[in-house]
């Protein structure tokens, strides 16, 4: 399916920006072959097929060259300029939208991987007004950008042009948004003040139910000893002067452990006494202790 195709890839794209920042900032050639190239194929537009994606098109007009062009029956539909990871966009809106219009070119796209823009060249209104899509993909969630995005699925452009995401959407094959709308635990930080998850889905597929931040910590202690990722040995976990998880329910001075709570068959405590903010800060550093990558455990917002 396309949407759950490209959830995947603005995913592993998100997790290249975040890992690969520093070497892709230097860099447009990279930030292209990392980011920008495996958001466009999971569009329908293949950039190694020519029938679809011209790399590097030479203007006809004005002798500039645009980073893609994305064909309709051989023709430009859009254009696409790329630029390094970070750099300022706005500076490149003259150049690109001149190279558009002299080539009545209806479309055109500027990114630099994180950031994506799109506007319609021809519409009589200002540059605002005429800018149909922007969206960083590291401030939104996945599905969120995924449905943004279609905006330029191929299928999209060749079937009367751009659909906003709040408009039905053709397709030879339905589209739904994946219900609930489960977000990795590594992208998943609410502004302060929100509300607890619901729901918490762990990497071997099981779930559990949350609406507090405490269960967020017991419920990803709890899986992780069933699973034998988390052992006694391991134990105590917690800070210089207070224990978190311990197969007693006390502190390393000897003091009772603030709000223990007992795991099911095993006698192991887990403190529950946690802010938001640092409940989802110890959930990822027990993760990454026994061996799970945070961006395989989900949770439903």
């Amino acid at each position: 399916m396309v949407f759950e195709d490209l959830m995947r890839t603005v995913s592993s794209v998100k997790d290249s920006i975040e890992r690969h920042r520093s070497s892709l900032s230097q860099n447009e050639f990279r930030t292209r072959i990392v980011l920008i190239d495996p958001i466009l194929n999971a569009l329908g537009w293949n950039v190694t097929n020519p029938d679809q994606v011209t790399i590097e098109y030479i203007m006809a007009v004005g002798g500039g060259t645009s980073d893609y062009a994305l064909l309709q029956d051989g023709k430009p539909v859009a254009i696409v300029e790329a630029k390094k990871l970070g750099a300022d966009l706005k500076n490149h809106y003259a150049q690109m939208l001149n190279y558009a219009n002299a080539q009545g070119i209806p479309y055109a796209l500027i990114t630099d991987g994180n950031t994506w823009e799109m506007f319609e060249v021809f519409r009589p209104a200002n540059l605002e007004e005429r800018r149909m899509l922007k969206l960083v993909l590291t401030t939104q969630p996945i599905h969120s950008s995924a449905l943004n995005l279609l905006m330029v699925w191929n299928t999209n452009l060749q079937f009367g042009g751009p659909t906003s995401p709040k408009q039905s959407v053709f397709s030879p094959e339905p589209i739904k948004k994946p219900p609930p709308p489960w977000v990795p635990l590594s992208d998943y930080d609410p502004p302060s003040g929100s509300k607890p998850p619901s729901r918490i889905r762990f990497w071997n597929k099981s779930e559990a139910e949350l609406h507090s931040w405490a269960n967020l910590v017991f419920q990803t202690v709890q899986s992780t000893f069933a699973d034998g990722r988390l052992t006694e040995e391991m134990l105590p976990i917690g800070s210089k002067n207070r224990n978190h998880i311990h197969n007693e329910p006390r502190n390393p001075d000897g003091s009772d452990m603030r709000n223990p709570r007992k795991l099911d068959g095993a006698s192991v405590f887990v403190s529950i006494h946690f802010s938001a903010h640092e409940a989802r800060k110890r959930v990822k550093k027990l993760l990454i202790a026994c061996g799970v990558d945070p961006s395989t455990v989900f949770l439903v917002p």
